[in-house]
């Protein structure tokens, strides 16, 4: 059982290194043409505060900041679509397929070493 989990976890890294790639080859590089890093220096409530939680502070806030996308003329909706639509399919596979197996296989050996030790 412990030769299972161990593949689980070397394919919830391999997953990881694809999700990885695919974000620092295509996610990152439109991020720098495009994003507006001036909204997110509006939004952001310190240095040390988690990005997430700032945007969620916004939605529910009364502020308004619009958000400028950066270097328009050379935006392609269709690629943008397609390049996040591929990212999603991505994260899904590693979400259903990977995390799904760790998980039933990490369960089925805590249960067993539960028995084993007599852990209730």
């Amino acid at each position: 059982m412990t030769g299972s989990i161990s593949v689980a976890i070397a394919n919830l890294k391999a997953r990881h290194e694809i999700e990885q790639d695919y974000y620092k080859d295509n996610i990152f590089p439109f991020l720098i043409r495009h994003n507006d890093y001036d909204w997110h220096k509006k939004i952001r409530r310190s240095d040390q505060s988690i990005l997430l939680k700032d945007i969620e502070v916004y939605a529910n806030s009364s502020l308004h900041f619009p958000y400028h996308l950066s270097n328009s003329e050379a935006f392609n909706k269709t690629e943008a679509i397609n390049t996040l639509q591929i990212y999603q399919v991505i994260i899904q596979t590693t979400q259903i397929n990977q995390y799904k197996k760790y998980m039933l296989v990490n369960q089925e050996l805590l249960e067993e070493l539960r028995n084993q030790y007599q852990i209730k």
